[in-house]
């Protein structure tokens, strides 16, 4: 073998120092690692940022505050209904007033007879006309048949029970009230449907000596 044999043969280049593991490189896999230690770690980083901010997010929710006010109310409002049971209940205990004894008034005519009644012709006639003219005929007799009111045949110093238990004498004093107050007292057994008449005090005195004129 001659030396030109020699150099047409060049030695292969060093070999790099590197361990190979099933083809991975050591340094391969450790930046693999590194990368994702990296990656980890600022995803756990924004991770803990984001759930920060929700929750900030969330105490200061407008929708929040709304519940918040809502339940506010809604204890405000049970308060109220509470103590408006509670004074329902003590005033439900307390006993119930008594009543006023019902003042009964004192009749218009004395229970006493009263003494025979004094005719005057004259305005027993202008009477008679009034008792006409202002209907008196259609509620009360003068032959002492029933109607609507008590007859007026004997009606002077008659006793009469009225509605209020009241036992009275018809006298000027009764008579003048029964029409210009007819439904003060009613006699027993009658209903209070006489109406106020339109008449002058004279003519109640000239219908007062007709009646009494009336046996």
């Amino acid at each position: 073998m001659t030396m030109s044999d020699h150099h047409d043969h060049p030695l292969p280049p060093p070999e790099e120092d590197k361990v190979d593991i099933g083809g991975v490189t050591v340094w391969g896999l450790v930046s693999f690692i590194a990368v994702i230690a990296v990656i980890m770690g600022l995803g756990g980083y924004f991770w803990n940022s984001v759930e920060e901010l929700n929750a900030k997010r969330s105490e200061n929710s407008p929708y929040k505050q709304m519940r918040a006010a809502k339940k506010a109310k809604a204890n405000e409002q049970l308060k109220g209904i509470d103590a408006s049971f509670k004074k329902v209940i003590a005033n439900s205990a307390q006993p119930f007033p008594k009543p006023e004894p019902k003042v009964v008034a004192a009749p218009a005519a004395p229970a006493v007879k009263p003494a025979p009644f004094k005719v005057n012709a004259k305005l027993a006639a202008q009477g008679k006309k009034l008792f006409a003219s202002k209907t008196c005929s259609a509620c009360h007799s003068i032959d002492g048949s029933r109607l609507v009111g008590p007859t007026m045949k004997g009606i002077w110093a008659r006793q009469e029970k009225m509605t209020d238990g009241t036992v009275l004498y018809v006298d000027e004093a009764y008579f003048t009230r029964s029409i210009k107050e007819p439904n003060a007292q009613v006699v027993e057994g009658y209903p209070a449907a006489m109406a106020v008449l339109p008449v002058s005090d004279e003519e109640i005195k000239a219908l007062l000596h007709y009646v009494a004129s009336i046996k």
